[in-house]
This record gives structure tokens, sequence and C-alpha cells, in this order.
């Protein structure tokens, strides 16, 4: 485990608070166990007073081994399970020994939560779907023995600091046991109420960002950002540490600029967020897809790509750009040549503009009636440039008609006509003369 949660710390707080009111050298009177065995007694009470955590896990774990049906054998395994997390062990083998001996044991509950949350989860695992289906059972035992978690000598303040962040934990084990068998929307019920109920906790607002962005078919990238954007921008004993923020302020920023198109609006979602938990039932973020159909159209500062999938595309946008911006203006573009007709004087050219239709043999998707005949030359394969009036477009396949054209670059010039030789007398010989009529 890297790093304690607050919740843990609360909890070994807790734990340690039942040792520590009695006297050196006494069990807790809370506890009501009396050992009768004076040897066993004195071996406890050496491992109670014990100040180092790491020896007091080996002599808590000795006196188990030595008296495995003691009184206080509970307790002892509590005291283990809290030295071997502050001497910065795995607690977990102590903690499920204590749900056998007591499986509404809150402070194992509590333990194992945390631990399983902190934890992260391959599916290859071969003991995967066993990890999940404890954890799920742990969450839910720990939510049912929760209202009767009441230790004594416990603030009432404190007690219920720690049993809303408990509450808040175990739902979130059980949102992660969701999200793992990728139920996306129960995930994120849990990670919801979680979230509700400890609002200044960024690591909750993390997995819920991540379960709603994972929800399928249609993510909620609304919610989900402003989730990411709520955990980055906490602040406090619940914030993310550096390591982490940065690492998902990252994050954050390419997924919104992924679905939104650029990072305007992004500081301000931080801020909202910062300043409140959820976002208000009409937030929404707009998509790229959003943005570009809601703009107006600009052949000018359009593809050939982007006018023709708009015009083969129809509908009221396509029929807008058709009708408000094309028909009837000149557009200037560069293709390659397909076909000249005629030969000679030719006053018809196709050419394939797309990359894709490029690609296609005799395609073409620009049909170019000249507004004068051709006097050069085009030839087949030569890519120019032209011009010409948006007259007709036919949608499948797409192909744009343009008249009054002209091509602009490329024309090469004819070929020089040959003249036939003129055939000249042998030298020193004279024509013959022309016969007189009789």
């Amino acid at each position: 485990m890297n790093r304690c949660s607050l919740l843990l710390l609360i909890v070994l707080g807790l734990a340690l608070s039942l040792f520590a009111q009695a006297p050196a050298g006494q069990a807790p009177q809370q506890q009501k166990k009396q050992i009768t065995d004076p040897e066993e007694y004195k071996v406890y009470v050496a491992a109670l007073n014990e100040q180092s955590p790491a020896k007091k896990t080996e002599l808590l774990d000795a006196f188990l081994k030595k008296y495995p049906n003691s009184v206080v054998k509970e307790d002892a395994l509590e005291l283990k399970m809290v030295s071997e997390l502050q001497a910065g062990r795995d607690g977990t083998g102590s903690a499920r020994q204590l749900l056998q001996v007591n499986p509404g044991n809150m402070r194992a509950l509590i333990i194992l939560s945390n631990i399983f949350l902190q934890t992260p989860l391959s599916k290859s695992d071969p003991q995967f779907q066993q990890k999940v289906s404890e954890a799920e059972q742990v969450a839910q035992r720990g939510l049912k023995e929760l209202p009767s978690f009441n230790p004594p000598n416990i603030p009432p303040a404190d007690l219920q600091k720690t049993k809303q962040a408990t509450e808040a934990a175990f739902l979130q084990a059980l949102g992660q046991v969701a999200l793992a068998r990728d139920q996306f929307p129960a995930a994120s019920e849990q990670f919801r109420k979680a979230a509700e109920i400890t609002p200044d906790d960024a690591s909750v607002f993390y997995r819920l960002g991540d379960s709603l962005i994972k929800e399928r078919p249609a993510p909620k990238y609304s919610q989900a950002l402003w989730s990411f954007a709520r955990a980055v921008m906490l602040e406090g004993p619940q914030a993310l540490p550096p390591a982490g923020r940065q690492q998902i302020d990252a994050y954050l920023r390419q997924t919104y600029v992924k679905f939104h198109g650029s990072e305007e609006g992004l500081e301000a979602l931080k801020q909202q967020a910062k300043s409140q938990p959820f976002p208000p039932p009409d937030f929404k973020i707009l998509s790229r897809a959003e943005i570009e159909a809601t703009k107006p159209f600009d052949p000018a500062e359009m593809s050939f790509e982007d006018i023709a999938k708009a015009l083969a595309a129809g509908g009221p946008r396509g029929q807008q750009l058709w009708d408000g911006k094309m028909k009837g203006q000149p557009l200037k573009l560069a293709g390659k040549v397909v076909s000249v007709t005629p030969a000679k004087a030719a006053r018809t050219v196709r050419f394939a503009v797309n990359d894709e239709t490029k690609a296609k043999p005799e395609a073409f998707d620009v049909e170019l009636t000249l507004a004068n005949p051709l006097t050069g030359r085009l030839p087949v394969g030569k890519d120019v440039e032209f011009v010409g009036m948006a007259n007709s477009f036919r949608p499948d396949p797409f192909v744009l008609v343009l008249v009054d054209g002209k091509v602009t670059a490329g024309v090469e010039a004819p070929e020089p006509v040959k003249k036939a030789p003129v055939k000249k007398a042998p030298v020193g010989k004279k024509a013959p003369a022309a016969k007189k009529p009789a």
C-alpha cells in the first residue's frame, strides 16, 4: 500500500484508542475480558506495552500462536492488524482472521475495503473474481454493521466524521466492484452516493468520473469531465497527492480537447467544479461534432471533402450550404484530370479532387464545363487548378457540376501543326514547258 487514506488514519486512531484507556500493564477494561493464566497475561501485556509497531507485530503473532483460543484473540488480532499497517506491512491477513472470529468487526471491514480501493485490479489475475466477490461481501457487511458501530470514549463529532467517511468507503468499494464487472451505471450510482457523503474527497470524484466516461454505449462526457475537474481542483487533507493530481489534470486536458475540440472553457469548468460538487441539471459540454453542427458553413474555409460530405448527407444543413452559400457562386479547386471531351477544343473536363476518388481508376467527383473551348492540352493524370460556378451536384457517387469554368493553371501549349514540305525542281534542270493547246 503506497499511502494511507485519511479514513485509514482515522480508523487506526480509533483502534488504538481502545487500548489507550487502560493503564500500562493492564488489559483494556472496556473489553470486560479477563485472562486467568498469569503467563498468558504477562505475554499479552508485554505486547501491549511494546512501542515499536514491527516488534509489537512479532510479539502479538507469537502470542496468538501460543494461545490460539485466548479470550482476547479478537483484541490481539485487531491490535496486530493495526501494528502491521503502522509498520508499513500488509494487514489483510490479520483482517481476514479477525472476520473469521467476528464477521462484524468494523475495523477489519474498513481496512479491507480501503486496501481493496487502493490496490489495482487486473482481469488476468487468476484470483480476480475471488477478490471482487470478497470486496463486495466486505462492503455490504460493513454497511449493515455501521449503524451499530459505537466504540466508547470517542467524541461524538469524531465518531460521526468517521462513520461518514466509513460509509463512503464502503460505497466506493461497491462502486469499484461494479466497475470491475463492467456494470458502469451501477458503479456511477455508488460513487455518486459516496461523493454526496464526502464532497471534499478528491479520490471519489476521480472514480466517479472514471465510471461515467466508461459507460457504454454512450459515455457521459459532460458529467465525467466535471468530476475529473473537481478531483483536480480540491484542496485540503483529502486532496490528491501532487503527482496524482498532475497526472489526472493532464488526462482531463487531453480528454476535454479530444471531446470538445479545443481548450476553450476548460479553466471555467475547473472553477465551477471547485465551487460545487455536482454540475447543474442542464450542464452540458458541447462535443466537437455538436460545435461543428452549429457553425455556419463557409465553403472558402471548408475542404472539398467536407463540402462533399455535407452536400451528400443532405438534410437542412446540406440544403443550407447549397442554397445559401454555393449555388451560383464561383469555386476554386485543384484536382487530377480524369477525362477531357472532346479531344480537340475540349468543353468538358472531369477531375478527381478527393484523395479517395484519386485512388480509384477513372473515378471523378467534379465535372467542369468550360466557358470557352480549351486551346491548350490537359494530359490525363495531371494535377491542375480550375474555377467554375457551382451549378448542381449528384449525391451518390458524389459529383459536383461546375459551369462557365476555366482551367487557371496547368494547361500545356498545343502541339505545333506540321506543314507539308514544298517540292523543289532539281538543280540544273528546267521544268518542262507547258504545252500549248492545239
